[in-house]
């Protein structure tokens, strides 16, 4: 990857051959049109094994660089009518392709430490250690992050240090920046023609678009081969090698309808009119991009060109059947679901903490608990949109598994909440419903990789992933709510919160209870279930895999705090204090399994989240440390109370 990204970087550079290219310097004089931004937005692209739309390319794109939904602009950077203070992706996908001069002093880029532009030369930046750079401020050092990304490429994940990885990650980063600033060249370029064999080609024409090279490339092989040493040809050649060379970043030409090849980039439209296979509609899909470059600046002319584009690449997607699901795509994204869930589960939790100020206004709790159902609605409503955009059970990678235990938590949670109306089981819904949406998007932004993309072999079968999996993650939800509700039993004897009423805590003893013997139910039939679908998959049943022993690790822990409890070893407290290590036994099987890079359920490995995982480790060790410093204070009040014995 490093070896091709340095070959993009030296390609970069030319100009020789290609008439100026003043477009790339204009400054856009008008905002994008929502209609234009849709149609851009809907342009079907096929990325990461599955035709999507452009902006979910963008979207992710931009994640891989700068880790954030939307690129700040500040006042400096700003050009031409561009007065937002921040971009869409699909916003600045469009200045970036179609104005990429202009965009090059966008700060586009987030750098986690400082320390890296001084590892590859640039020393005269005055920024804070962690802060964005535009590609104009990183220019001058590119040559050198190439070479020491190469150097640091060769080095195991594993072992890289902290400055080295962000190296790597930035090398990265500019290479899919410049692969999408240099997305279009094909459609600006204009290949001034030499006089002699290569314009008698063109019928006389002194200029000629890449659609024209296109349409005459078989001839144009055979005169490069039998006039190779005529200079006007050379330097024809040289130049079509050149957007040959950038034009591979984005596969958006179709195949042929009755073919099941894979999408072309303009770089393999080349390669396939070499030998004169390319079709009239893939060369027609390069004009109307042409059409689309030669318009800027004229707001109408532009417009039906965009449209124009559309059609005819729809068209072409709707005859293979794979446009269906693209506008639904768009309409998914922009509408943000989650975000939404996130913003209502947080409004829940600041009413609720109103209520704790004013205990007798019960409207407070009675929005609260409105604002938590509006969140699990919003939540629901988005695994729903995915579920059928994906055609799949809601549950297909990591970043679903967050989602549905959300989903489930609050459910329980408020389900409990409706039985005994304490503001217990809101209080926790709102709190882990908030912690669950931060914790999926930190996922999706830190790992940048589209969360819809079709699944490796051994996932791909709905059966057992609406069997096994949604059962086993529903164990995994029991046993995170009981963990949450456990945080407040404990945490609320620790600081006195009702003290003395015994009803309360034997209330949120009996709510960790019930979660842990819902858990052990699905948690149970989950795992056998999982043992079915490895004999399916792999010919055996158990195979003492680290994701199965995560599993059945659950499975124990459950069955020792419900044993412990019904053999009197423990009540309310020590239930309390097992369920707090419990949720640290499910974040094991849940995340930490996938650190661990081995087994044959190696492919949920996620890097980036070890911090998080030991953080919360911690936090458990904490809350049961004081959970028993609670315990044992309250033991010392409770025989400090008691008479003395009468001797």
């Amino acid at each position: 990857m490093i070896r091709s990204f340095s070959t993009f970087v030296l390609a970069a550079s030319f100009v020789v051959g290609l008439a100026a290219q003043s477009d790339s310097q204009r400054l856009r004089t008008a905002p994008w049109s929502p209609e234009v931004q849709r149609a851009f937005a809907e342009l079907p692209v096929q990325d990461g094994g599955r035709v999507k739309p452009l902006d979910t390319v963008l979207q992710f794109a931009l994640y891989r660089i700068q880790h954030k939904r939307k690129v700040h602009v500040p006042d400096e950077a700003r050009f031409g009518f561009l007065a937002k203070t921040s971009l869409t992706p699909i916003e600045w996908g469009l200045d970036l392709m179609l104005y990429p001069e202009a965009s090059n002093i966008v700060p586009a880029f987030t750098l986690e430490d400082s320390d890296v532009l001084t590892v590859i030369g640039i020393g005269d930046v005055e920024k804070r250690k962690r802060d964005r750079y535009s590609y104009a401020e990183l220019e001058p050092g590119i040559q050198e992050l190439v070479e020491k990304a190469s150097e640091y490429h060769a080095i195991d994940t594993k072992k890289r240090t902290l400055l080295q990885g962000q190296i790597v990650g930035l090398a990265n980063a500019v290479r899919e920046y410049q692969g999408l600033s240099r997305a279009l060249d094909f459609a600006r370029a204009r290949y001034v023609l030499p006089e002699g064999p290569v314009r008698e080609l063109f019928d006389g024409a002194v200029e000629v678009r890449t659609s024209d090279v296109l349409r005459k490339m078989a001839p144009l092989i055979r005169l490069f081969q039998t006039e190779r040493d005529d200079a006007g040809v050379r330097e024809f050649a040289d130049d079509v090698d050149e957007i040959v060379k950038v034009s591979h970043h984005l596969a958006w030409i179709p195949p042929s309808v009755d073919s099941h090849e894979e999408w072309l980039s303009v770089s393999d439209l080349f390669e396939m009119s070499f030998s004169g296979i390319a079709t009239g509609d893939q060369i027609e899909c390069v004009e109307r991009f042409e059409d689309v470059t030669d318009a800027l600046g004229t707001p109408g002319e532009f417009d039906a060109a965009v449209f124009a584009l559309h059609a005819k690449l729809s068209s072409l997607t709707k005859a293979r059947g794979e446009f269906d699901k693209i506008p639904g795509e768009v309409s998914y994204y922009r509408a943000d679901f989650f975000g939404w869930a996130l913003v209502l589960f947080l409004g829940g939790f600041v009413v609720l903490a109103f209520g704790w100020l004013a205990p007798r206004a019960r409207w407070l709790a009675t929005g609260s608990t409105l604002f938590a159902w509006a969140g699990e609605v919003a939540l629901v409503w988005g695994i729903t949109d995915r579920c059928i955009l994906r055609e799949r059970p809601p549950i297909t990678g990591l970043y679903d598994t967050i989602l549905f235990i959300t989903g489930i938590v609050v459910l329980a949670a408020l389900v409990q909440e409706a039985i005994n109306r304490r503001r217990i089981g809101l209080m926790v819904a709102n709190v882990l419903g908030a912690a669950g949406m931060f914790l999926s998007f930190a996922h999706e932004v830190s790992s940048g990789t589209d969360t819809m993309d079709p699944l490796m072999a051994v996932l791909d079968t709905n059966f057992w992933l609406a069997t096994h999996v949604t059962t086993v993650t529903i164990g995994y939800a029991a046993g995170l709510l009981a963990a949450g509700l456990s945080y407040v039993f404990l945490l609320g004897k620790l600081f006195g919160l009702r003290k003395g009423d015994r009803a309360f805590y034997h209330q949120i003893g009996r709510m960790i209870y019930g979660s842990i013997g819902f858990g052990i139910v699905f948690s149970t039939v989950g795992t056998i279930l999982g043992g079915v679908w490895a004999n399916d998959s792999w010919g055996r049943f158990w195979g003492w895999d680290p994701k199965e022993n995560g599993a059945l690790l659950i499975v124990l822990w459950f069955l020792i705090v419900l044993h412990a409890r019904l053999g009197g070893y423990i009540r309310h407290y020590g239930v309390a204090l097992l369920s707090v290590l419990g949720g640290a036994v499910v974040a094991f099987s849940w995340w930490g399994v996938n650190l661990l890079g081995v087994g044959l359920h190696s492919y949920g490995f996620t890097s980036g989240v070890q911090n998080a995982l030991v953080a919360y480790y911690g936090l458990s060790v904490l809350v049961f440390a004081l959970g028993i410093v609670a315990w044992a204070r309250e033991r010392a009040e409770t025989a400090a109370a008691q008479p003395p014995a009468v001797s």
